[in-house]
């Protein structure tokens, strides 16, 4: 597993409150309950494999025991140093606020011995940008402490794909009643002209609500204008 005999990067499972996993006789990770358990893991094997995999307990919260290199690359990482470094062992860290309730009943689920879970969610990359991912979590390790392992692909760009169509066939029923549509993206309070039946200069760019609201009381009737 290891080419040199040094430790790999430890998580002291007891300061969280989980138990602590048999330790792996032979291995440097000796006296580290998660760590005890990623040395097990066959990283060539799984760092070959084209989706992202992931290992972690059923604590609350789940904590990362390995991370495969396609999974890094996926949250957009060089590694698994970078990975740790920057979310610690909190194997939800990079889920959105309003998606982790799904998370959290999946991994209740698959505890309590439910079958392999399917999941459909946002994640924020590194860089801050957001994305989704599909995959499926299963109980791969029983015990007092339940390990699950999770694998994933970065599906943006057909999300993408699937929310442009959908949209427009919105948009095209919206504009049968409304003079103009706009998305609104929450994560930046911004929003986008998508439609109009009023004006040509339909530009995309993104712009703050409050200019959005500017515009379309420019286009309000009001006064004697309203009268006739």
């Amino acid at each position: 597993l290891h080419d040199s005999p040094k430790p790999c990067p430890a998580h002291d499972a007891e300061t969280a409150g989980c138990p602590r996993f048999p330790d792996a006789p032979g291995t440097p990770c000796q006296g580290s309950s998660s760590v005890a358990y990623a040395c097990k893991v066959p990283e060539r094997l799984y760092d070959a494999i084209p989706c992202g995999i992931a290992h972690f307990t059923a604590c609350d919260p789940p904590r990362i025991v390995f991370v495969n290199e396609k999974g890094c690359a996926i949250l957009g990482f060089k590694g698994k140093d970078e990975l740790m470094a920057a979310m610690g062992d909190n194997a939800f860290s990079h889920v959105l606020s309003p998606d982790l309730p799904m998370a959290r009943r999946a991994v209740r689920k698959l505890r309590a011995g439910g079958p392999t879970f399917d999941f459909h969610h946002r994640f924020r990359r590194s860089d801050g940008t957001i994305g989704w991912i599909r995959g499926t979590a299963a109980l791969v390790e029983g015990g007092e402490t339940p390990v699950l392992q999770a694998a994933f692909n970065d599906v943006t760009r057909e999300h993408e794909v699937w929310s442009a169509h959908i949209r427009d066939r919105y948009v095209t029923v919206l504009c049968s009643a409304f003079a103009e549509v706009y998305e609104i993206d929450t994560e930046s309070d911004t929003c986008r002209l998508l439609r109009s039946s009023v004006r040509s200069d339909q530009e995309g760019d993104a712009v703050s609500i409050a200019e959005a609201l500017a515009r379309w009381k420019r286009l309000v009737v009001e006064g004697e204008g309203r009268e006739r």
